[in-house]
């Protein structure tokens, strides 16, 4: 149906014709999915014949609270250098190379100039943040990222060093839903 996910556990075999219902995960129980079938007579395109049908997993939704147990994990960013460079350092070990690959997924990188008083409070993106080094400089934590940024102006880089700018990454807060946990389709 339109107005729900996918069952992810739902599979068609096209040689057997056979649905098959693989619910693997806690996460499933006591849920409901429906879905339709269509039967299409062979030789037209205007005779459909729609079955409509219901899923239900056995058991009760569990509570994520009392299933779950959640470390919290921080960063902290180093000053950014002359030369552009810094490091984000984990508070736990992380998947470094997951966070590289989903970073601009999850992560809004910018510079907020704080001169508020001169009407200068404007939001100014980055034109390139990369990633140089996964796991600090000897490459064996899980809690370091020695990054590069590339600003549109020169000056920028000054203004942050000389520590009057403010640098700014932040989790994208749409990927969270009301309670704190990643949306389904996040």
């Amino acid at each position: 149906m339109d107005n729900q996910a996918y069952p992810p556990f739902l599979s068609y075999n096209n040689y057997s014709r056979e649905l098959t219902f693989r619910p693997d995960s806690i996460w499933y129980s006591g849920l409901k999915f429906f879905f339709s079938i269509v039967v299409k007579e062979k030789h037209s395109d205007t005779v459909l014949y729609p079955y409509y049908c219901t899923v239900i997993i056995n058991g009760t939704a569990p509570d994520r609270l009392d299933n779950l147990t959640y470390t919290d994990i921080t960063f902290k960013l180093t000053p950014i250098t002359r030369n552009s460079t810094g490091a984000v350092i984990w508070s736990q070990p992380v998947n470094l190379t997951f966070v590289k690959e989903n970073w601009d997924a999850m992560f809004d990188v910018y510079i907020k100039n704080v001169t508020f008083l001169r009407g200068h409070n404007t939001t100014m993106p980055l034109l390139d943040f990369k990633f140089t080094k996964l796991g600090g400089e000897n490459g064996t934590d899980d809690m370091t990222m020695n990054f590069t940024a590339t600003f549109s102006e020169p000056y920028m880089l000054g203004l942050l060093v000389k520590k009057i700018d403010k640098f700014y990454v932040h989790m994208k807060y749409d990927l969270l839903d009301t309670h704190g946990y990643f949306k389904p389709d996040k």
